[in-house]
């Protein structure tokens, strides 16, 4: 598995950035499309620097909305979104706007120009870096992604996997501090999953994670916001299968090892203090019920 967790992207985006308060504030936001459908109804939420956060809920819940009302790619109907020291909105300055960064979740949406390097340059670019900075950030993001042979690549050419890694090395090319990622392990198999997650887990950056993955995410997050057009609950993410009816109201499912797990629990056959998060877990409860 290739991720050269050793190369550092700069995170530093103007002066603003050297500042540690970074809160994402989302205050009594709606947002209802133009044939009158509600996609978020009044959901209000504060996100603290450095945070990883699963936004969790059905088909239809609003995340992806969500998400984009975060980056300011949409306006809200009601309420407003705060980032820092400013409010998030379809006219905000560049240098505000580059301290966000969006994950599509096809990543089809996100290129578009003739080469993966050309790509990866076009947000850094955009916010008017000098072009020695320009390359540079553009390599340092194709190293840590493990992409570099593909930089003279025509995006369109790419498997889905290697067009998912272009799309993350293009935001981390331009340094956001915010990310807000869109279903980010959709179509990819197991092996693509874990490079994922080894990618994230070793980024400082607040996070906004929207997915039906709950396997995947549990392993990364350590909160979850659940909506169904509202807001159904904000929990500790370890905490989300204590109660039935948290996920039967967002239409979610556990995932097999937790189910497992919530089987256990209720025949009482293992003494289960927490959902185990992966297979690691699962083996340290079970031998500590044997021994005890």
């Amino acid at each position: 598995m290739c991720m050269d967790m050793s190369v550092g992207v700069s995170m530093n985006v103007g002066t603003k950035q050297a500042k540690q308060v970074k809160t994402l504030s989302v205050e009594n936001v709606s947002f209802v499309y133009d044939d009158g459908l509600v996609a978020i109804e009044d959901i209000s939420f504060v996100v603290n620097y450095g945070e990883k956060v699963a936004i969790l809920g059905p088909n239809g819940a609003g995340k992806t909305t969500l998400l984009h009302l975060i980056a300011g790619l949409k306006k809200a109907h009601k309420g407003k979104i705060i980032y820092d020291d400013f409010v998030v909105s379809e006219k905000m300055k560049k240098s505000d706007r580059a301290r966000l960064g969006i994950l599509f979740q096809d990543p089809d949406d996100q290129l578009f120009l003739p080469t993966v390097f050309e790509d990866v340059a076009f947000a850094p670019a955009n916010i008017g870096l000098e072009k020695d900075e320009i390359e540079k950030r553009v390599n340092e993001s194709l190293k840590r992604m493990c992409i570099s042979h593909l930089s003279q690549r025509r995006p369109h050419e790419l498997s889905y996997g290697e067009k998912k890694k272009v799309a993350i090395a293009g935001i981390l090319a331009h340094s956001p501090d915010l990310l807000l990622l869109d279903e980010p392990t959709a179509s990819l198999d197991t092996y693509g999953k874990n490079e994922l997650l080894k990618i994230f887990s070793n980024l400082p950056q607040t996070m906004l994670i929207a997915t039906h993955d709950i396997e995947w995410v549990l392993s990364i997050a350590d909160r979850a916001i659940v909506m169904n057009k509202k807001l159904i609950a904000d929990l500790p993410i370890q905490k989300l299968f204590e109660t039935s009816e948290i996920l039967e109201n967002a239409k979610l499912q556990p995932h097999e090892l937790a189910r497992t797990f919530i089987l256990l629990r209720e025949k009482d056959i293992v003494k289960v203090r927490k959902i185990p998060k992966n297979a690691e877990e699962a083996v340290e409860i079970i031998k500590n019920a044997i021994k005890g």
